[in-house]
């Protein structure tokens, strides 16, 4: 009888002890789904600021459309007007390139952004 209440004994002990671990488990997986909450908030926002990041970009391309478009109604009068100012007219004639080249540049931009917000 003696044997049997010292097995009951460190059973009892094994069991709070096991409850104990529970226990910490538990608020380990509390913990985890607190910071897994805060992650999945985080990660929206990120969401959030990337459509806002490519819309940005969208109106800055539309931006640079229009002004290659103007550049490139004001190049013909000014290339008639400025015929003996040759320089002013290949000056021109660059800043139209650039400015094709960088609208083009933050198309491509706006496109890599959209493929990226489409895969997550």
């Amino acid at each position: 009888m003696v044997l049997g209440l010292q097995h009951l004994g460190e059973l009892t002990e094994l069991l709070d002890s096991m409850n104990e671990t529970l226990r910490s488990l538990d608020g380990r997986l509390e913990s985890f789904d607190a910071t897994a909450g805060s992650l999945d908030e985080h990660l929206v926002g990120l969401s959030a600021s990337m459509e806002s990041i490519v819309g940005s970009f969208e109106s800055v391309a539309r931006s640079l459309e229009k002004l290659a478009a103007t550049l490139g109604y004001l190049d013909t009068p000014l290339k008639l007007a400025t015929t003996p100012l040759r320089p002013v007219q290949s000056v021109l004639d660059v800043v139209v390139n650039e400015v094709t080249f960088v609208r083009d540049l933050y198309q491509q931009v706006v496109e890599e952004a959209r493929k990226t917000l489409s895969e997550d």
